[in-house]
């Protein structure tokens, strides 16, 4: 019997499963999961078990030398989800691998001394909390009686069910998250429930604990290594039963997991940009498929895509027929507002909610105080040296700010690109709106949520909870406020400028536009007072907007998902989107060139199969590297990361050049 290790610290690019002899003592013990330390080559290396065999595939092995961890540290089911997302997802399998450690156990592999981990978590399962835990549920309405009623039943079966719970803001789908967990730790099954962003893992845990107390852990990148492992530990033995967390929480190691539920599964936040550049919502179907999971997607504003599964069968369709209390939606056209950030409209509401001792939403997806510099003369834009972006105003650092590398420059009086002193400052963000605010309206207690005011641990909550407790009555921010808040005060939303995601270059801008309006929308006149929504547009007949304000996501997708059949975008065909990037834009160009090429040859006898590219990226530089891109897209997507695999052992490419892969793009950009 030889046990097969996975390196943690392996040569570059040694994508390989080594055979190692089991010594007499470990045979016992040893398991899949464990942390061992091997001898490799004159060194000493940290592995982990992946699995056993009876035959090595080499002649002489060396033994095991130690087990590190007193306990597995996965388990076979998250070992088996990783190496799907590595074969689906085209990235190394020890690069999927790791997404399934905690943080302190990554540590471990570096240290030159090696010692069991104190813990030993199997006496920790003798402290699950014993006797019957009593659920004080309150009784569901009877939208939400009928969705549990073709929910629970999957409880009881042992193949995995999907399900899109689609309800408006405000129609109880958390109450019947919380029903559906609650049957499930009566039958003895675990939970995990994923939110897109931690800024909203506070707000569902208060529900959740109030209702399940002990039994609840969080997982999420904003814990503490020490307290990330005190969570996963608990997960591990079974203490507890559920997790909530965002998309890292997919691997926690919950005993008996029979329920997977992704809120706001429409965010874009459930897919990670970096490798492996996995998709939640991906990898819970494969769950609910290999696993007999039931996944609940759900959603006031679901993906095109989502949808479309639901309307051709793929997964179930459950909705909350509920009517709320109707919202008062306008819609301003800023077309005849020139150079006014808030609209006469948008004024006097303001006004008139402060004098009501009510509660402001307004929403502008930009930070910064101005969105770019450009010169009045020349039409040139102020951009980041590193990155083809333009550098954003910050007003309280008096200084032009690049979101993605973070440069920082003063601000120019003269144009580089013309010398004129025409330079004048453009566009607006929520910075901007907070200073604008404050002039006119003096009872205005402002809190601005974005990037730049966020930035330290908890920031999120402290913010969210001064805004609940009435120390601000106006709520200043981008996306962060456009989801999870749920209070009665909150009777005016704004939206400053409802057009910025329309102009992004993405098959998705339409899409993402209408989520976020009636995201925000969902904020305003949630309980018992009436709600009033202000868009502001330069674009009032888009259909993204119209429909928004209508609150009718239907006729949005009927005619959202025209354009993707007419164009072959998903849902109507899969796509793999290739960038490659480097300091020399020349090598670059002759790589993508060979890569196509070699493409074209690979993929001619598929009719259903487009190259597009290659192309400059439209964010064509980031942090001084250049970036161009490929994009393929095809009825069958096998067929397409069959010749994206071969192309990149075929192409030799350079070591001062990276070549990303992403399996099903979520970001364009």
């Amino acid at each position: 019997m030889f046990a097969q290790i996975i390196l943690a610290k392996a040569p570059p690019k040694l994508n390989k499963i080594f055979h190692y002899e089991i010594p007499e003592e470990l045979k016992a013990i040893l398991s899949i999961g464990h942390q061992v330390l091997v001898p490799f080559g004159n060194s000493k290396r940290v592995g982990y078990v992946v699995g056993f065999s009876q035959i090595s595939e080499v002649e002489k092995t060396k033994p095991i030398l130690q087990i590190i961890s007193k306990d597995p540290v996965f388990t076979s089911q998250g070992l088996k989800l990783v190496k799907w997302m590595s074969e689906y997802y085209q990235c190394f399998f020890m690069s999927a691998f790791r997404a399934l450690l905690p943080p302190s156990i990554k540590k471990k592999e570096g240290r030159k001394r090696f010692a069991v981990d104190g813990r030993d978590g199997r006496d920790a399962i003798n402290r699950v909390p014993t006797g019957e835990v009593t659920f004080c549920a309150p009784i569901s309405t009877t939208h939400q009686q009928n969705a549990l009623n073709q929910i629970l039943p999957s409880l009881d079966q042992q193949n995995g069910d999907r399900f899109l719970l689609h309800g408006i803001a405000g129609s109880g789908k958390t109450e019947v998250y919380l029903k559906v967990v609650e049957e499930a730790i009566a039958r003895n099954k675990g939970a995990i429930i994923l939110v897109p962003e931690i800024g909203l893992t506070s707000q569902i845990v208060k529900r959740f604990k109030e209702r399940f107390g002990s039994l609840i852990s969080e997982l999420h990148s904003g814990l503490k290594d020490k307290e990330y492992f005190e969570e996963w530990r608990k997960i591990s033995t079974g203490e507890s039963k559920i997790v909530l967390g965002t998309r890292v929480a997919l691997f926690a190691p919950v005993k008996n997991l029979k329920v997977l539920i992704l809120d706001e599964e429409q965010e874009p936040a459930y897919k990670q940009e970096q490798n492996p550049r996995y998709d939640a919502r991906k990898a819970a179907e494969y769950m609910s498929e290999k696993f007999g999971v039931v996944a609940i997607f759900g959603s006031a504003a679901p993906s095109v895509e989502t949808y479309y599964k639901a309307k051709t069968g793929k997964i179930k369709l459950v909705e909350l027929h509920f009517e709320p209390r109707p919202s008062y939606i306008e819609i301003v056209d800023m077309k005849n507002e020139k150079r006014k950030l808030l609209s006469p409209l948008l004024r006097q509401a303001i006004k008139e909610t402060l004098e009501k001792n009510e509660k402001i939403i307004l929403f502008i997806n930009r930070r910064g105080f101005f969105t770019f510099q450009t010169c009045r003369k020349c039409g040139n834009t102020v951009k980041c040296p590193n990155c083809a972006t333009s550098l954003t105003y910050h007003f309280k650092d008096n200084k032009l700010i690049c979101s993605y590398c973070g440069f920082t420059a003063g601000i120019n009086i003269i144009c580089p690109n013309c010398q004129s002193t025409s330079l004048a400052f453009l566009g607006s963000g929520t910075q901007r709106i907070e200073e604008e605010v404050g002039e006119i309206f003096h009872k205005a207690k402002i809190i601005r949520i974005d990037k730049d005011s966020v930035t330290k641990k908890g920031s999120h909550e402290k913010l969210f909870a001064a805004f609940t407790h009435g120390e601000a009555n106006v709520l200043i921010g981008t996306q962060m406020v456009t989801k999870g808040l749920d209070l009665a005060e909150v009777t005016l939303v704004g939206v400053v400028s409802a057009d910025s995601m329309l102009y992004i270059p993405d098959f998705r801008s339409s899409e993402r536009t209408f989520q976020q309006l009636t995201q925000v929308a969902g904020r305003a006149g949630r309980h018992n007072l009436p709600g009033r929504v202000i868009i502001q547009t330069l674009n009032p007949d888009h259909y993204a907007i119209k429909y928004a304000a209508a609150c009718d996501y239907k006729s949005f997708y009927e005619e959202e998902i025209q354009i993707r059949e007419s164009l072959s975008y998903p849902p109507f065909a899969s796509l793999i989107n290739i960038i490659i990037q480097g300091k020399e834009e020349e090598k670059i160009i002759k790589i993508s060139s060979d890569i196509k090429t070699f493409l074209e040859k690979r993929l001619t006898l598929s009719a259903d199969c487009k190259i597009l590219g290659p192309a400059k990226a439209t964010i064509e530089k980031i942090r001084g590297n250049f970036r161009w891109q490929i994009l393929l897209k095809g009825k069958n997507i096998a067929t397409l990361q069959t010749a994206v695999k071969e192309s990149l052992v075929k192409i030799i490419i350079p070591v001062d050049m990276r070549v990303s892969v992403d399996v099903d793009p979520v970001n364009m950009l």
